[in-house]
Protein backbone atom coordinates (compact mmCIF):
# COMPACT_ATOMS: atom_id res chain seq x y z
CA UNK A 1 0.00 0.00 0.00
CA UNK A 2 1.21 3.37 -0.89
CA UNK A 3 0.38 6.31 1.86
CA UNK A 4 0.99 9.59 0.31
CA UNK A 5 0.94 12.18 3.38
CA UNK A 6 -0.31 15.61 2.21
CA UNK A 7 1.16 18.99 4.02
CA UNK A 8 1.14 23.01 2.78
CA UNK A 9 1.10 24.03 6.43
CA UNK A 10 3.86 22.78 8.41
CA UNK A 11 2.39 24.26 11.56
CA UNK A 12 5.81 25.27 13.62
CA UNK A 13 5.83 23.41 16.97
CA UNK A 14 3.25 20.38 17.41
CA UNK A 15 1.45 20.22 13.82
CA UNK A 16 5.28 19.15 12.34
CA UNK A 17 6.01 17.29 15.73
CA UNK A 18 2.93 15.21 15.30
CA UNK A 19 3.32 14.52 11.56
CA UNK A 20 7.46 13.52 12.19
CA UNK A 21 6.37 11.52 15.30
CA UNK A 22 3.42 9.27 13.46
CA UNK A 23 5.12 8.88 9.91
CA UNK A 24 8.25 7.56 11.66
CA UNK A 25 6.22 5.38 13.66
CA UNK A 26 3.89 3.97 10.81
CA UNK A 27 6.64 3.20 9.10
CA UNK A 28 8.31 0.98 11.59
CA UNK A 29 4.93 -0.43 12.36
CA UNK A 30 3.98 -1.09 9.07
CA UNK A 31 7.49 -1.52 6.75
CA UNK A 32 5.83 -3.54 3.77
CA UNK A 33 3.88 -0.22 3.02
CA UNK A 34 5.66 2.96 1.08
CA UNK A 35 5.36 6.16 2.34
CA UNK A 36 5.78 9.51 0.66
CA UNK A 37 5.74 13.12 1.68
CA UNK A 38 4.48 15.89 -1.08
CA UNK A 39 4.13 19.61 0.19
CA UNK A 40 5.54 23.16 -1.28
CA UNK A 41 7.66 25.80 -1.00
CA UNK A 42 8.42 26.32 2.75
CA UNK A 43 6.95 23.61 4.31
CA UNK A 44 8.34 21.31 1.72
CA UNK A 45 12.35 22.63 3.21
CA UNK A 46 10.74 22.09 6.51
CA UNK A 47 9.91 18.90 6.37
CA UNK A 48 13.03 18.46 3.91
CA UNK A 49 15.39 19.54 6.75
CA UNK A 50 13.77 17.42 9.88
CA UNK A 51 13.51 14.23 7.49
CA UNK A 52 17.22 14.27 6.89
CA UNK A 53 18.22 15.40 10.77
CA UNK A 54 16.45 12.42 11.79
CA UNK A 55 17.22 10.07 9.40
CA UNK A 56 13.62 9.48 8.43
CA UNK A 57 13.83 7.33 5.04
CA UNK A 58 10.21 8.92 3.57
CA UNK A 59 11.10 9.95 -0.02
CA UNK A 60 9.55 14.22 0.03
CA UNK A 61 7.94 15.34 -3.12
CA UNK A 62 7.00 18.95 -4.34
CA UNK A 63 3.54 19.86 -6.05
CA UNK A 64 2.30 23.13 -5.71
CA UNK A 65 -1.41 23.95 -4.25
CA UNK A 66 -3.33 25.27 -7.44
CA UNK A 67 -2.41 29.09 -7.71
CA UNK A 68 -0.64 28.60 -4.69
CA UNK A 69 0.28 32.41 -4.73
CA UNK A 70 -3.16 33.08 -3.71
CA UNK A 71 -2.43 31.68 -0.49
CA UNK A 72 1.09 33.24 0.04
CA UNK A 73 0.54 36.20 2.77
CA UNK A 74 1.65 39.62 0.48
CA UNK A 75 4.91 40.30 3.10
CA UNK A 76 6.29 37.25 2.45
CA UNK A 77 6.59 38.40 -1.24
CA UNK A 78 6.85 41.92 -1.85
CA UNK A 79 6.99 43.93 1.70
CA UNK A 80 4.40 47.15 0.69
CA UNK A 81 2.21 48.13 3.30
CA UNK A 82 -1.50 47.31 2.95
CA UNK A 83 -0.69 44.99 0.37
CA UNK A 84 -2.72 42.11 1.72
CA UNK A 85 -5.32 44.55 2.05
CA UNK A 86 -5.84 45.21 -1.66
CA UNK A 87 -5.58 41.50 -1.98
CA UNK A 88 -8.26 40.44 -0.27
CA UNK A 89 -10.39 43.26 -1.49
CA UNK A 90 -9.38 42.02 -5.08
CA UNK A 91 -10.44 38.37 -4.03
CA UNK A 92 -6.93 36.89 -4.21
CA UNK A 93 -6.23 36.27 -0.55
CA UNK A 94 -7.15 32.42 0.19
CA UNK A 95 -6.43 30.90 3.50
CA UNK A 96 -6.53 27.87 2.24
CA UNK A 97 -4.61 25.73 0.04
CA UNK A 98 -6.45 24.20 -3.04
CA UNK A 99 -4.94 20.84 -3.41
CA UNK A 100 -4.50 19.74 -7.14
CA UNK A 101 -6.31 16.60 -7.83
CA UNK A 102 -2.78 15.15 -8.93
CA UNK A 103 -2.14 14.83 -4.68
CA UNK A 104 -4.61 12.23 -4.82
CA UNK A 105 -3.23 10.15 -8.00
CA UNK A 106 -0.80 7.15 -7.90
CA UNK A 107 -1.22 5.98 -4.10
CA UNK A 108 -3.84 3.88 -2.31
CA UNK A 109 -4.54 6.46 0.44
CA UNK A 110 -3.56 10.14 1.24
CA UNK A 111 -3.61 11.48 4.26
CA UNK A 112 -3.69 14.89 5.75
CA UNK A 113 -1.91 15.23 8.95
CA UNK A 114 -2.86 18.71 9.73
CA UNK A 115 -6.32 18.95 7.16
CA UNK A 116 -7.02 22.80 8.17
CA UNK A 117 -6.49 25.14 5.22
CA UNK A 118 -6.57 21.88 3.09
CA UNK A 119 -9.53 22.25 0.74
CA UNK A 120 -10.24 19.40 -1.47
CA UNK A 121 -10.63 19.30 -4.56
CA UNK A 122 -14.03 18.46 -6.20
CA UNK A 123 -15.35 15.20 -6.49
CA UNK A 124 -15.81 12.67 -3.55
CA UNK A 125 -13.11 9.71 -2.80
CA UNK A 126 -13.02 7.38 0.14
CA UNK A 127 -9.05 7.05 -0.10
CA UNK A 128 -8.87 10.11 2.10
CA UNK A 129 -8.16 10.43 5.78
CA UNK A 130 -7.36 14.27 7.27
CA UNK A 131 -6.59 15.01 11.25
CA UNK A 132 -8.15 17.52 12.87
CA UNK A 133 -6.46 18.74 15.55
CA UNK A 134 -8.20 22.07 16.83
CA UNK A 135 -11.43 24.42 16.44
CA UNK A 136 -9.62 27.10 18.32
CA UNK A 137 -10.34 29.74 15.25
CA UNK A 138 -14.16 28.88 15.92
CA UNK A 139 -14.45 29.43 19.45
CA UNK A 140 -11.45 32.18 20.42
CA UNK A 141 -13.09 35.70 18.84
CA UNK A 142 -10.37 37.51 16.88
CA UNK A 143 -7.52 35.37 16.42
CA UNK A 144 -7.54 34.97 12.66
CA UNK A 145 -9.33 37.84 10.19
CA UNK A 146 -12.74 37.46 9.74
CA UNK A 147 -12.01 36.32 5.79
CA UNK A 148 -9.90 33.88 6.77
CA UNK A 149 -12.25 32.91 9.34
CA UNK A 150 -15.11 32.21 6.70
CA UNK A 151 -12.66 30.18 4.53
CA UNK A 152 -11.49 27.69 7.25
CA UNK A 153 -15.21 27.01 7.91
CA UNK A 154 -15.47 26.39 4.58
CA UNK A 155 -12.90 24.56 3.85
CA UNK A 156 -14.41 22.44 6.76
CA UNK A 157 -17.42 22.47 5.71
CA UNK A 158 -16.16 20.36 2.66
CA UNK A 159 -14.72 18.00 4.58
CA UNK A 160 -16.95 17.02 6.53
CA UNK A 161 -19.87 16.54 3.66
CA UNK A 162 -16.76 14.16 2.37
CA UNK A 163 -16.42 10.50 2.46
CA UNK A 164 -13.22 11.12 4.01
CA UNK A 165 -12.44 9.51 7.55
CA UNK A 166 -11.67 12.00 9.97
CA UNK A 167 -9.43 11.71 13.16
CA UNK A 168 -9.49 14.04 16.20
CA UNK A 169 -7.28 13.46 19.04
CA UNK A 170 -9.33 13.87 22.26
CA UNK A 171 -12.59 14.19 24.00
CA UNK A 172 -12.06 17.36 24.59
CA UNK A 173 -12.06 18.58 20.79
CA UNK A 174 -15.26 16.10 20.04
CA UNK A 175 -17.19 18.61 22.77
CA UNK A 176 -15.89 21.56 20.92
CA UNK A 177 -16.96 20.34 17.40
CA UNK A 178 -20.51 19.66 18.70
CA UNK A 179 -20.87 22.84 20.07
CA UNK A 180 -19.87 24.94 17.89
CA UNK A 181 -19.91 23.64 14.96
CA UNK A 182 -22.93 21.24 15.37
CA UNK A 183 -21.52 18.10 13.88
CA UNK A 184 -21.90 14.83 15.46
CA UNK A 185 -19.20 13.23 17.11
CA UNK A 186 -19.62 9.70 15.03
CA UNK A 187 -18.51 11.65 11.71
CA UNK A 188 -15.08 11.28 13.78
CA UNK A 189 -12.66 8.63 14.73
CA UNK A 190 -10.87 9.38 18.05
CA UNK A 191 -6.83 8.16 18.25
CA UNK A 192 -5.26 9.91 20.95
CA UNK A 193 -1.41 11.10 20.28
CA UNK A 194 1.58 9.45 21.50
CA UNK A 195 3.37 11.51 24.28
CA UNK A 196 7.02 9.43 23.97
CA UNK A 197 9.45 11.47 22.28
CA UNK A 198 11.19 12.98 25.30
CA UNK A 199 14.80 13.20 24.61
CA UNK A 200 17.45 13.24 27.31
CA UNK A 201 19.52 16.92 26.46
CA UNK A 202 22.96 15.85 24.72
CA UNK A 203 25.21 19.06 26.52
CA UNK A 204 27.94 18.13 24.20
CA UNK A 205 25.31 19.23 21.09
CA UNK A 206 24.47 23.08 22.71
CA UNK A 207 25.83 25.24 25.08
CA UNK A 208 24.66 28.33 25.46
CA UNK A 209 26.58 31.44 27.54
CA UNK A 210 22.86 32.68 29.48
CA UNK A 211 24.15 33.31 32.67
CA UNK A 212 20.58 32.94 34.13
CA UNK A 213 20.78 29.83 33.35
CA UNK A 214 22.92 28.98 35.66
CA UNK A 215 20.42 29.31 38.39
CA UNK A 216 16.36 29.29 38.44
CA UNK A 217 14.12 29.97 35.87
CA UNK A 218 10.21 29.08 34.88
CA UNK A 219 9.77 28.19 31.29
CA UNK A 220 6.42 29.00 29.15
CA UNK A 221 7.27 26.82 26.04
CA UNK A 222 4.09 28.47 24.30
CA UNK A 223 3.85 30.44 20.79
CA UNK A 224 2.39 34.20 21.36
CA UNK A 225 -1.40 33.91 19.75
CA UNK A 226 -3.51 34.57 22.04
CA UNK A 227 -5.33 31.98 23.41
CA UNK A 228 -1.70 31.21 25.19
CA UNK A 229 -2.79 34.00 27.53
CA UNK A 230 0.48 35.38 28.36
CA UNK A 231 -1.01 38.30 29.88
CA UNK A 232 -2.08 36.61 32.60
CA UNK A 233 0.67 34.66 33.30
CA UNK A 234 2.87 38.31 33.04
CA UNK A 235 -0.01 39.74 35.41
CA UNK A 236 0.36 36.42 38.35
CA UNK A 237 4.62 37.01 37.34
CA UNK A 238 3.79 40.42 38.56
CA UNK A 239 1.81 39.63 41.71
CA UNK A 240 3.83 37.20 42.95
CA UNK A 241 7.68 38.67 42.55
CA UNK A 242 9.23 35.57 43.20
CA UNK A 243 12.15 36.91 41.51
CA UNK A 244 12.86 33.24 39.27
CA UNK A 245 12.97 34.98 35.45
CA UNK A 246 10.37 34.18 32.70
CA UNK A 247 11.67 31.95 30.04
CA UNK A 248 9.72 32.18 26.80
CA UNK A 249 10.07 29.88 24.33
CA UNK A 250 7.82 29.19 20.56
CA UNK A 251 7.39 30.72 18.20
CA UNK A 252 6.93 34.88 18.32
CA UNK A 253 7.60 34.52 22.08
CA UNK A 254 10.92 37.06 21.15
CA UNK A 255 8.63 39.32 21.09
CA UNK A 256 9.60 41.30 17.97
CA UNK A 257 8.99 44.94 18.54
CA UNK A 258 7.70 45.48 14.97
CA UNK A 259 4.68 43.04 15.44
CA UNK A 260 1.46 44.48 16.75
CA UNK A 261 1.18 41.42 18.96
CA UNK A 262 4.89 41.43 20.58
CA UNK A 263 4.10 45.31 20.83
CA UNK A 264 1.02 44.34 23.20
CA UNK A 265 3.01 41.98 25.25
CA UNK A 266 5.41 44.35 25.77
CA UNK A 267 2.94 46.36 27.39
CA UNK A 268 1.47 44.28 29.34
CA UNK A 269 4.72 42.97 30.59
CA UNK A 270 5.89 46.44 31.55
CA UNK A 271 2.18 47.38 33.32
CA UNK A 272 3.11 43.88 35.95
CA UNK A 273 6.22 45.54 37.05
CA UNK A 274 8.47 42.90 34.26
CA UNK A 275 11.20 44.01 32.63
CA UNK A 276 12.03 42.53 29.19
CA UNK A 277 15.70 40.76 29.12
CA UNK A 278 16.04 40.59 33.25
CA UNK A 279 12.52 39.48 34.99
CA UNK A 280 11.25 37.98 30.92
CA UNK A 281 13.91 35.85 28.94
CA UNK A 282 11.98 36.28 25.40
CA UNK A 283 13.79 33.35 23.45
CA UNK A 284 11.36 32.91 20.58
CA UNK A 285 11.13 29.42 18.51
CA UNK A 286 14.48 27.24 19.76
CA UNK A 287 16.29 24.30 18.29
CA UNK A 288 15.19 20.71 19.81
CA UNK A 289 18.18 20.85 21.44
CA UNK A 290 18.19 23.87 23.16
CA UNK A 291 15.18 23.35 24.13
CA UNK A 292 16.00 20.04 25.31
CA UNK A 293 18.58 21.78 27.48
CA UNK A 294 15.84 24.51 28.98
CA UNK A 295 13.53 21.77 29.91
CA UNK A 296 16.16 19.62 31.78
CA UNK A 297 17.31 22.51 34.00
CA UNK A 298 13.95 24.58 34.48
CA UNK A 299 12.70 24.99 37.92
CA UNK A 300 9.81 24.47 36.97
CA UNK A 301 6.94 24.54 33.33
CA UNK A 302 4.28 27.17 33.10
CA UNK A 303 1.53 26.23 31.03
CA UNK A 304 -1.46 29.63 30.68
CA UNK A 305 -3.45 28.47 27.82
CA UNK A 306 -7.15 28.67 27.24
CA UNK A 307 -7.69 26.71 24.57
CA UNK A 308 -6.06 23.43 23.40
CA UNK A 309 -6.40 20.69 20.92
CA UNK A 310 -5.15 16.70 21.57
CA UNK A 311 -3.64 17.79 24.82
CA UNK A 312 -0.55 19.95 24.89
CA UNK A 313 3.44 18.52 24.17
CA UNK A 314 5.50 20.74 26.14
CA UNK A 315 3.41 19.99 29.24
CA UNK A 316 3.78 16.34 28.68
CA UNK A 317 7.41 16.41 27.97
CA UNK A 318 7.95 18.15 31.33
CA UNK A 319 5.79 15.97 33.13
CA UNK A 320 7.90 13.24 31.95
CA UNK A 321 10.90 14.74 32.30
CA UNK A 322 10.19 15.04 36.12
CA UNK A 323 9.61 19.23 36.60
CA UNK A 324 7.06 20.49 37.99
CA UNK A 325 4.42 22.25 36.15
CA UNK A 326 1.77 24.68 36.92
CA UNK A 327 -1.21 24.18 33.98
CA UNK A 328 -4.20 25.41 33.08
CA UNK A 329 -6.95 23.74 34.10
CA UNK A 330 -8.82 23.44 31.24
CA UNK A 331 -11.26 20.40 29.75
CA UNK A 332 -8.15 19.03 27.61
CA UNK A 333 -5.35 19.25 29.67
CA UNK A 334 -7.50 17.52 32.52
CA UNK A 335 -8.28 14.70 30.16
CA UNK A 336 -4.47 14.53 29.09
CA UNK A 337 -3.75 14.43 32.52
CA UNK A 338 -5.88 11.65 33.86
CA UNK A 339 -5.29 9.79 30.99
CA UNK A 340 -1.75 9.27 31.81
CA UNK A 341 -2.35 9.77 35.38
CA UNK A 342 -0.23 12.94 36.19
CA UNK A 343 -0.09 15.62 39.35
CA UNK A 344 0.52 18.70 38.36
CA UNK A 345 -0.13 22.08 40.06
CA UNK A 346 -3.94 23.52 38.16
CA UNK A 347 -4.75 27.01 37.82
CA UNK A 348 -7.63 29.25 36.65
CA UNK A 349 -6.39 30.73 33.23
CA UNK A 350 -8.41 33.29 33.72
CA UNK A 351 -7.56 34.08 37.50
CA UNK A 352 -4.05 35.59 37.45
CA UNK A 353 -4.23 36.01 41.79
CA UNK A 354 -4.57 32.08 41.50
CA UNK A 355 -1.62 31.44 39.42
CA UNK A 356 0.92 33.76 41.66
CA UNK A 357 -1.10 31.88 44.51
CA UNK A 358 0.36 28.64 42.77
CA UNK A 359 3.61 29.90 42.00
CA UNK A 360 4.00 30.83 45.79
CA UNK A 361 2.81 27.62 46.48
CA UNK A 362 5.40 25.52 44.72
CA UNK A 363 8.27 28.03 45.55
CA UNK A 364 6.74 27.55 48.96
CA UNK A 365 7.19 23.58 49.12
CA UNK A 366 9.29 23.63 46.11
CA UNK A 367 11.31 20.34 47.13
CA UNK A 368 7.98 18.27 48.27
CA UNK A 369 6.57 19.14 44.36
CA UNK A 370 9.98 18.27 42.89
CA UNK A 371 10.01 14.70 44.73
CA UNK A 372 6.63 14.41 43.94
CA UNK A 373 7.28 15.25 40.09
CA UNK A 374 10.34 12.83 39.65
CA UNK A 375 8.57 10.22 41.84
CA UNK A 376 5.64 9.98 39.62
CA UNK A 377 7.80 9.32 36.11
CA UNK A 378 8.07 5.64 36.45
CA UNK A 379 4.36 5.22 37.31
CA UNK A 380 2.28 7.22 34.43
CA UNK A 381 0.50 5.42 32.04
CA UNK A 382 2.52 6.45 28.93
CA UNK A 383 0.72 5.79 25.36
CA UNK A 384 3.94 5.31 22.79
CA UNK A 385 3.66 6.63 18.89
CA UNK A 386 3.65 2.73 17.90
CA UNK A 387 0.00 2.76 19.66
CA UNK A 388 -0.95 5.22 17.84
CA UNK A 389 0.38 4.39 14.73
CA UNK A 390 -1.71 0.86 14.96
CA UNK A 391 -4.44 2.70 15.41
CA UNK A 392 -4.02 5.06 12.57
CA UNK A 393 -2.83 2.35 10.59
CA UNK A 394 -6.78 0.62 10.55
CA UNK A 395 -8.33 3.93 9.34
CA UNK A 396 -5.68 4.24 6.54
CA UNK A 397 -6.31 0.69 5.97
CA UNK A 398 -10.05 1.16 5.73
CA UNK A 399 -9.77 4.28 3.86
CA UNK A 400 -7.71 2.53 1.09
CA UNK A 401 -10.22 -0.58 0.83
CA UNK A 402 -13.16 1.83 0.62
CA UNK A 403 -11.84 2.99 -2.46
CA UNK A 404 -11.35 -0.54 -4.20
Amino acid sequence: MKIRVVDYQANPGGGVRFTTELVRSLQDFAPEHRFELVSHGQALRVYAGIFRREGLEVPVRGIAPRAYWRAVPATRRLRIPGLERVKRFLGFARWYYDVPESVLRDCDVAWFPWLHRHRLPKGDRQSIVGSFHDAIVFIWPGLVAKSQLRDERATVEGWMASSAKIVVSSNATLGVLADALHIRPTRFTLVRVGWTHVKPPDPAGVQPHWPWLRGRYLLCPANTSSHKNHEVLFTAMGRWRGGVPLVLTGYGSNLPPGEARARSLRSAAEAAGLHIGTSIIPLGLVADDTYDLLLAGAWAVVMPTRLEGGGSFPVMEAVLSGIPVLCADIPVLREQMEQVGGRVLWFDPADPAQLASRLEELDRHYDEWRSLARDQVGRLRIRTWRQAAEEYMRVLTAAADGNK
